[in-house]
């Protein structure tokens, strides 16, 4: 087996290393059609759905009690047909052949449940259960199973087998499917096959990977030639989805905070990391679910927050174009969900309210931006931050090549919404210490990619600045540069902004003989809005150059229990908790933990950075009453 490494080698797909959207939390392109009532009133799991050979189409709905069934002649009036009895339990997966539905249950001892449709009348509809034996233990229950055009089955976390896949015909045997196949003797949460590649991909929630397996499928045996192996961002690989040709697969971790991941599996010794999406309606506590992808659209169920479609036309920059939360009241939320009908109609179970039928609207309303930021001299520059205003604001540092890439949906197709800009002309801001800032107005057109690449400027002065600091300590904001040789100054004007790009002057220092140092005391007891400084240096020709900005959080007031400061952070960064027992854990932009440790009540304790890239980080502070999450930014 080939352990593979994420990797950032693509010379394009390797520019996003991290971004996070802002989502606003309200409903579109996802039209509700119904949300039939169910016999069921224990709760809800998975969903798929089929059409019958009669031409019918069919929702199948897993509950703690069975399978329920309803026919979809009136996608707006589901109508109940029939439930049949399961193991009762939290867990169940379901998938047809034909007309023949398939049913496993992770809790009891169903063994494999058969559902024969073939006559689709209440009366007419048989079901029975299969045990079929291996290694002379016979099949209780599954966690998960999938089923191929061919008619194989492809079963996963059973009870026999150590929970490794194995592989059953259905096509020679639809009524007792005879094995013929079976994966590494390794548990499988899920398990997904891409026929294009012959590719079998197990989602390995323990270890933390999914694998890629290649088949030999011959008509009567089905083996592996060969493993690779890929570790994903929470290291608790849930389930996986590819495109068609198998290219491009798409991950979720069931944990909270995790991405739902896209990966490059073109060259099986070679998987790339290309990007990742998480919707921060929470942060740290969404939690993405199951994946499943038709053409272009990424069909995602979260817990807490319902159904995500995503546009993933080009993977490498993702981005979301539809959503419906199935519990606006903070349920559990969404279990799974099914796209696959050819009138598009989506099927979503929410482990609370059952059974959602949607319309979809597949427009492309994607709008792409991406290019390259260069220095005045045409080099790369790399760790520049992006920010995109638009009313899903997003905040990216580029990559290592000086490539970017980020996109919104267009806001001009989503319903009005109180103090949010809905306008294509969004602003875009590029900032980088020690380089001018640029704002420019980008109208963002759907279903297009706009190339634009951006040119930042050293900042000079004719003075020679040796140091420009900030130190914030209660109140007051300390201020101090030092300057070394001065030729023409006429004098300093000390700015302050509360945005980082509006500011406005707060002090004039002029020029006093010999004088190379600076000092500016700024009481902000006032406010607790953050502080952005700058210096604009005046020549005496009235030319005025400007320096690096300097960030103050406000640490006046806390207005939490748990404190960050400064934030956009360098170096290091000091944390205040009010509480005592207080522990921090520290996570990166992918949802996995990188560091935990202790906070004592009351006390500024210094953290060094040290070992840490530049990106996005999130704090979560938890003491016996709270739990508050903190968004870091660090900055080379």
């Amino acid at each position: 087996m080939v352990k593979s490494r994420r990797a950032f080698l693509f010379v394009f797909l390797s520019a996003v290393i991290v971004v996070v959207t802002a989502q606003n939390a309200f409903d579109y392109h996802l039209e509700l059609l119904s949300n039939p009532p169910s016999n069921c009133t224990s709760g809800f799991n998975d969903v798929w759905g089929f059409q019958h050979s009669n031409g019918t189409n069919y929702a199948l709905l897993g509950t703690k009690c069975g399978t329920e069934i309803y026919a979809l002649t009136d996608p707006s009036n589901p109508q109940h047909i029939i439930e049949i009895p399961g193991a009762f339990g939290t867990w169940r997966d379901i998938k047809n052949f034909g007309d023949y539905i398939y049913v496993v249950a992770d809790q009891g001892n169903a063994g494999l449940q058969i559902i024969d449709m073939t006559n689709p009348d209440p009366a007419g509809i048989k079901y029975w259960s299969y045990y079929p034996k291996v290694e002379g233990i016979s099949l209780a229950r599954a966690h998960n199973l999938y089923i191929d055009s061919q008619g194989l089955i492809y079963l996963a976390g059973a009870n026999i087998y150590g929970g490794g896949v194995l592989i059953f015909d259905a096509s020679t045997h639809d009524s007792l499917p005879p094995l013929i196949g079976k994966g590494l003797r390794i548990y499988a949460h899920d398990v997904y096959v891409n026929e294009a590649r012959d590719l079998m991909i197990t989602s390995d929630i323990y270890s933390g990977d999914f694998k890629v397996h290649t088949l030999d499928r011959q008509p009567d045996t089905v083996s592996i030639i060969n493993t690779v192996s890929q570790e994903t961002g929470f290291t608790f690989t849930h389930n996986t989805w590819t495109t068609d040709d198998g290219d491009v697969v798409f991950t979720t971790d069931e944990r909270s905070g995790a991405s739902v991941e896209v990966y490059d599996i073109s060259d099986l010794d070679e998987i790339l990391f290309l990007d990742s999406y998480a919707p921060l309606t929470a942060p740290g506590n969404t939690l993405p679910h199951n994946v499943h992808l038709k053409g272009n659209h990424l069909v995602v169920s979260y817990y807490s927050e319902g159904i995500k479609i995503l546009d993933v036309s080009r993977p490498h920059n993702i981005v979301e174009v539809g959503s419906y939360d199935t519990d606006a009241n903070g349920g559990s939320g969404s279990w799974g969900a099914f796209p696959f009908f050819d009138n598009d109609l989506v099927l979503g179970s929410d482990i609370n309210n059952g059974l959602f039928v949607f319309q979809p609207d597949y427009t492309p309303y994607a709008a792409w931006l991406e290019g390259t930021i260069f220095d005045g001299d045409g080099f790369p520059l790399e760790d520049v931050l992006i920010e995109v205003m638009s009313f899903d604001s997003i905040t990216e540092l580029n990559g290592s090549n000086g490539n970017y890439a980020v996109a919104i949906v267009d806001p001009s197709s989503l319903p009005s919404q109180p103090g949010l800009n809905f306008s294509n002309l969004v602003t875009v801001r590029i900032t980088k210490n020690g380089y001018h800032p640029i704002e420019v107005g980008i109208h963002f057109v759907p279903d297009s990619v706009i190339q634009y690449d951006f040119i930042l400027q050293v900042i000079t002065l004719p003075v020679e600045l040796i140091s420009f600091t900030l130190e914030q300590d209660k109140c007051e904001d300390y201020l101090r540069w030092q300057v070394g040789e001065v030729l023409d100054h006429s004098h300093f004007e000390l700015e302050q902004s509360s945005d980082g790009f509006s500011f406005t002057p707060i002090q004039s220092f002029f020029s006093v003989h010999d004088q190379s140092v600076y000092i500016f005391n700024n009481d902000v007891s006032h406010t607790d809005a953050p502080r952005y400084y700058r210096l604009a240096q005046y020549d005496v020709d009235g030319t005025i150059t400007h320096s690096s900005i300097l960030f103050g959080e406000n640490i006046c007031q806390p207005a939490h229990d748990f404190l960050l400061f400064p934030n956009p952070a360098f170096d290091n960064i000091y944390l205040q908790a009010e509480h005592p027992g207080g522990s921090v854990q520290i996570f990166d932009q992918f949802g996995k933990r990188i560091d935990n440790f202790y906070l004592e009540a009351s006390l500024e304790n210094n953290l060094s950075l040290e070992g840490l890239a530049p990106g996005v980080y999130f704090f979560e502070y938890t003491n016996n009453t709270i739990k508050e999450v903190e968004k870091v930014m660090i900055v080379p």
